[in-house]
């Protein structure tokens, strides 16, 4: 495998080792928020049949299974995407060798995207709505508890809508991530459950930070037009009377010393001629029961929380392993503000056809500067640049 840094296989059979020298761009696109895509690119040439080579072939049949691996010096292997093939689309160029094919292919929850339902679901939480979607694909749900029970005599939870789309309304609700994946032994799970913040991080990254070195570049950004607090009102038609809930913290574990509102809720109080700080107001249209106002709620100040954002590009070579979305990771080296722990939302694998292997990712945290939690190693968060010669 020292010759590239990926391999393919095709219905469960690695692919001809020719097919690679005929590779022009392989990019996975590993997504917190949307579906886990490939996209695989091939020089393509007419044949003596007058047939082109790769155009028509079966192996490229579509809702065949692809699994892509990334292989490292050091002999580790990762799943970046297992899925189906989609899409083919070619592109016939009367300049040699400017011609190609391209495969282009979703993860498992494509299945779940095929077909539109019209569903009652009487006397179910959401969460067992979302097991229960989940088994029938035959995943392995990892589902968190949503505690209401949405009663049949007073309000019933209606799908229209493919069980995806269905399942990712849910789970926005609730505040929730919704997605599938797979595993080294080709085990596909199904989440539906809060962004999971406490778990061991990933590999950590690190800018100017000596031999320990692994970005190639790193941007942030800070927005402070986020609510501070959110809440959710609606009419009850049968008592005639307005209903409302209040979000007022995050129910997302903090990860930094530093939330929004500790940066700017003193200076907005003497800036704004109201008394309190701004809240941002959700009404719900559908009668609902008044415990989805305060998870409705709750979900919007949440996704509200995440008010700092990087961006960069991983040296593969020196990191050795692949980054993933929906798990946390340390940044070093960027300082004491944007030093610390980041929940990675998007990390896009690029193979080209000279051999070299780009990782490019998006992270964002609720909070800066480091709490005193992290483990930045023997120099802190600070850079390692005014350290070596």
């Amino acid at each position: 495998m020292a010759d590239r840094a990926f391999e393919i296989s095709i219905e469960g059979t690695p692919v001809d080792p020719e097919l690679y020298d005929d590779l022009l761009e392989v990019v996975v696109e590993d997504n917190g928020a949307l579906a886990d895509i490939f996209n695989i690119r091939l020089a393509i040439s007419p044949l003596q049949s007058g047939e082109w080579k790769y155009v028509y072939d079966d192996k490229f049949f579509l809702f065949n299974r692809v699994l892509i691996k990334a292989w490292f010096d050091n002999g580790v292997s990762e799943v970046l995407i297992e899925g189906y093939i989609t899409t083919v689309n070619t592109h016939f160029d009367a300049e040699e060798g400017k011609s190609y094919l391209e495969i282009q292919g979703m993860d498992p929850t494509v299945l779940m995207n095929l077909q539109e339902k019209a569903k009652a679901w009487p006397d179910k939480k959401d969460s067992e709505i979302a097991k229960t979607i989940l088994n029938e694909y035959g995943f392995d749900p990892v589902v968190e508890d949503t505690t209401t029970i949405h009663n049949e005599k007073d309000f019933t939870v209606m799908q229209k809508g493919t069980d995806m789309q269905f399942l990712r309304n849910l789970a926005q609700r609730n505040g929730f991530e919704c997605y599938v994946e797979t595993d080294s032994k080709g085990m596909a799970t199904g989440y539906f459950r809060r962004p999971v913040l406490n778990e061991t991080p990933q590999k950590e990254l690190s800018i100017r930070f000596g031999k320990e070195s692994n970005l190639v570049y790193l941007k942030s950004h800070v927005d402070s037009l986020k609510p501070l607090a959110v809440g959710a009102v609606q009419i009850d038609i049968k008592a005639k009377e307005t209903k409302s809930e209040l979000a007022k913290s995050p129910g997302l574990e903090k990860m930094g010393k530093n939330a929004l509102p500790d940066l700017i809720k003193t200076r907005l109080l003497s800036l704004l001629p109201a008394s309190d700080v701004p809240i941002s107001n959700i009404r719900l249209t559908n009668q609902q029961p008044v415990s989805i106002l305060k998870s409705s709620a709750q979900a919007v100040l949440d996704e509200g929380s995440w008010f700092v954002s990087v961006q960069g590009e991983i040296d593969s070579v020196a990191y050795q392993s692949i980054l993933k979305a929906k798990r946390t990771v340390i940044v070093k080296g960027a300082g004491k503000v944007f030093s610390g722990k980041y929940y990675v939302t998007k990390v896009s694998h690029i193979f080209t056809k000279e051999k070299k292997y780009v990782q490019r990712f998006e992270a964002r945290r609720n909070a800066l500067d480091p709490d005193g939690r992290e483990k930045f190693g023997d120099y802190q968060w600070s850079s390692l640049s005014s350290q070596v010669a």
